[in-house]
């Protein structure tokens, strides 16, 4: 069985729970194509981007294209390099 890991990202354009909700239905359906699995948003006051956490098996390295297009797809959300 493959080591599951986490890869953090930074995401604005999230200012609550609706956003989240969004935000994360963007990514789960381009998750399993992806070999990704879960994902959570950490959103910490005063700052301008939320952290963006995602579970995925060791030897799959996330596209940011694909999260980036997901995220634009599910609102005004933007990815930063």
């Amino acid at each position: 069985m493959s080591e599951i890991v986490s890869s953090k990202f930074q995401v604005t354009g999230l200012n609550g729970p609706y956003d989240v909700k969004r935000a994360l239905q963007g990514l789960y359906d381009v998750f399993a194509e992806q070999g990704m699995g879960q994902a959570t948003f950490e959103i910490t006051e005063g700052q301008e981007a939320a952290d963006l956490f995602v579970k995925h098996k060791a030897d799959v390295t996330p596209d940011r294209e694909v999260i980036r297009k997901a995220l634009a797809d599910a609102g005004a959300f933007v990815l930063l390099d």
